[in-house]
């Protein structure tokens, strides 16, 4: 009765470190995933720096910080918009906001912040807008 006992407790300190693992470590892979992308392009973005904030119940927004030069701001926005697109739809993550802040070193730094909605970001990495148009739909702050 003992040793049942004992491998019931067991299972359950397994089970619950299992649970509180996957969440603590959950956005890994798609994390994982946007820095891939983006180093394939030549973007070079930090993981650590990711972030995943609840905007509602169900939808989250990803941020996404990128450094640039003057000259290459506009790739690095539009690796940044694809490489979470594709993450979006490789893992079904329920981000309905991506932001990117763009670091631009020119005599110090400036930081430019542009914001897409899912939909319109699915449009930009299926081909159904040009990167032209989907530039002219996103935000900028």
């Amino acid at each position: 009765m003992r040793d049942k006992k004992g491998i019931s407790i067991f299972v359950v300190l397994v089970t619950l470190n299992l649970i509180l693992f996957s969440i603590a470590f959950g956005n890994y892979d798609f994390f994982s995933t946007v820095q891939k992308i983006c180093s394939n392009y030549g973007i070079d973005v930090s993981y650590y720096d990711m972030d995943l904030r609840k905007i509602s119940e169900e939808a989250e927004e990803f941020i996404l910080p990128i450094s640039s030069t003057r000259g290459n701001y506009d790739k690095a926005l539009l690796v940044g918009f694809y490489s979470a697109g594709k993450a979006m739809l490789k893992y079904n993550m329920q981000v309905e906001k991506v932001t990117i802040v763009v670091s631009i070193k020119y005599k110090g730094m400036e930081k430019v912040f542009a914001s897409a909605t899912k939909s319109d970001i699915m449009k930009y990495i299926n081909n159904e807008i040009s990167s032209h148009k989907f530039l002219r739909n996103v935000n900028f702050k």
